[in-house]
């Protein structure tokens, strides 16, 4: 075989080789420049301790779309019904949401075994931003659930997510 015929044989597998690359992609989620808005949606329970001031951290796993299996840490405060919600991705990407509208009943909650409250909710949540390909998103959260108080201090919070996210 000549050298020329050799030459065009490897520029050929080199092109074959980077088209199936752009074909395939490789694996691993970007943003569009200006986000794409995906709909986002999820359910789980999430608990833990509460303080005598109302202030609280629960946290619990739950899948979401976009995330998959997602460790869910919210922070808070019983009182003023203020907190953060971050959820964290298996791979570490976060994204972070806070409350834009007051809580309001909406659904019937089952007693909780020693149980001091278990309260229907509603409320509607703003992305504020978050890490990896979750950096800048933005979006709204529609959450339905019931948070109840045990006679130890404990919170347990259910609940169900529908809404937009863009990165």
């Amino acid at each position: 075989m000549c050298k020329t015929m050799k030459s065009l044989r490897g520029v050929a597998v080199l092109l074959a080789g980077t088209l199936a690359v752009l074909a395939l992609g490789t694996g691993v989620a970007s943003a569009a420049t200006n986000g794409t808005n995906r709909p986002l949606e999820g359910s789980g329970t999430l608990t833990g301790p509460t303080d005598a001031s109302g202030n609280y951290d629960v946290t619990g796993l739950t899948v979401q779309s976009h995330l998959g299996r997602t460790m869910v840490e919210v922070v808070g405060n019983l009182n003023s019904a203020s907190f953060v919600a971050t959820l964290t991705a298996a791979n570490g990407d976060t994204y972070t949401s806070v409350p834009v509208s007051a809580l309001t009943p909406s659904n019937v909650c089952p007693a909780l075994p020693n149980g001091i409250f278990n309260v229907p909710y509603h409320i509607v949540q703003a992305i504020i931003g978050g890490t990896g390909r979750f950096a800048g998103a933005s979006g709204s959260i529609d959450t339905t659930g019931c948070f109840g108080l045990d006679t130890a201090g404990n919170l347990t919070i259910t609940f169900t997510d529908e809404g937009t996210i863009t990165y």
